[in-house]
Parts: C-alpha cells; structure tokens; sequence
C-alpha cells in the first residue's frame, strides 16, 4: 500500500488479497492476474489516471472517484470500451507477450490523483444547510456535486513512497536477491463495466503514487505478513523467523 494527501493505492492479488509494500516494491509470482485498489478517502471527488510500464491503462480517459469512496480496477480499458477487456497479468521480460523488456519503465504503476474544482456556492443553500451547524462536521454536499458515482470514466507533483519501516528488513538478501523485474500484459477476460459522467475540472498539480511490482516466487500478503507470537514463551515473531528469538523454539506453530 502506498498513500499520500488521502490518496491511497494498493495492489490485489487473483483472491483479492492485499499484497503487502515493502520500500515501495509489492512481491507476487509471475503468472499471476492482479487489480488495483484506488481510494479517495478526502470530502471532494477526484479523477484519477493510471500507468502500468509506462502506458496509459485507461486509454486517455479517467476515473471518477467519490468522497470517501474507492473503486477496483482490474482491467485495460481499449478503444474506449465500457463493457469489457482483458485483466492485468504480471510476467516475467522473458515473456513473449512484452513489447520492449528494455524499458525502464517495465513494472512500474503509476496513480495520480486530481481534486475535483469546487461548485460555485450556492448562498440559499449555504444559509439554508449550514448556518448554525456547530457539530465540526463538513458542510454537508448537495446530491448533484456527487451525482456521477463511483468507478465513473471522463475522457508540481507530490510523490509518496510511504512503506511500513518494520518490515524493511523481514526479507532476507538471499530472498531479495532472487526478486525478478517484469511487465504486465493482457490476461484473462473481465466483464467490469464502467459508465460515462461528468467532471468539473483538475484543481491543482497531482498527488502522484507509485509502486514497483516484483516477480518472486510467492505473493506477500498483509494478512500472511502480520507480526505472529510464539505459543511457547509469547515473543513476537517476524513472519521470515524459523526459531523464537525468546525460547529458541522451533516456529512451526504461531498464533
């Protein structure tokens, strides 16, 4: 998971698992089919565009993303066609089905996030809604300024590569060595389906997120990297461990 100005982008594995983000790289096997999990977790709506290996996956167009919402994408968007294209799928540069296994860009996802311009005010509606609201809540929006939904296509920079400092060394150099750089292609089928809305405009640069998807021989998912405990003494436990650092036991049962 990467994250920044309450943007975030995370990246599922085929069971929609969470992998997790180790200094700004994700580790999961070749082969596999992969989504991105993009969140808007801000009061306005944004547009968002994405980037795998360099090239725009949305075919020129954006997403739309609610306040407070989120949305899965999980496929090409080619020829501006809203009904459905082919998944992302990760394979290693050997693979015949990459373009250019030179490219400097190969693995890298790139997200970038727009706040949607504010509506003009609306001074009946102001008075009408807001005055003498002492709650320390946000105004409350009109349902217009949010008709447009979730998962919507339209036809400076503050970058983050935020990662979880306690796992920056659960990796062994053996393991990190054997990691392997490649490319996403088209994969199977996928029926998602998106609809038309409109956009008032950018306001501002970008809050651009980027993450570098590693081949490597199984995925590292949040749930299957969570601090564990020895059932013997209680000593925390890397998930990477094979004998407690409390007892000297043998790992085999963790809790």
């Amino acid at each position: 998971m990467t994250y920044s100005n309450s943007y975030v982008a995370v990246v599922k594995d085929s069971n929609q698992k969470v992998l997790r983000e180790i200094g700004g790289q994700v580790f999961l096997p070749f082969q596999s089919e992969y989504s991105l999990l993009l969140k808007n977790n801000n009061w306005h709506r944004s547009l968002c565009k994405v980037e795998i290996d360099g090239t725009d996956v949305l075919g020129g167009h954006g997403l739309i993303i609610g306040n407070h919402s989120s949305v899965d994408l999980e496929r090409f968007i080619v020829d501006g066609d809203m009904s459905g294209g082919q998944r992302f799928k990760f394979v290693p540069l050997g693979d015949s089905r990459v373009n250019d296994p030179s490219n400097s860009e190969n693995g890298i996802v790139v997200v970038k996030f727009w706040k949607e311009v504010d509506p003009p005010i609306n001074l009946n509606i102001y008075n009408n809604t807001v005055r003498g609201n002492n709650t320390g809540n946000p105004p409350p929006h009109d349902s217009f300024y949010y008709s447009a939904g979730t998962g919507d296509i339209i036809g400076g920079t503050t970058t983050s590569n935020a990662s979880l400092a306690s796992f920056s060394c659960c990796l062994d150099s053996m393991d990190m060595q054997s990691a392997q750089a490649g490319a996403t292609v088209e994969g199977s089928h996928s029926d998602q389906k998106f609809t038309t809305g409109e956009f008032r405009g950018e306001d501002g640069a970008p809050t651009v997120l980027r993450l570098k998807l590693v081949g490597r021989k199984a995925s590292l998912t949040v749930t299957g990297t969570k601090k564990k405990f020895c059932v013997r003494c209680g000593a925390g436990a890397s998930f990477t461990d094979k004998f407690c650092r409390g007892c000297g036991s043998k790992l085999k049962n963790l809790v």
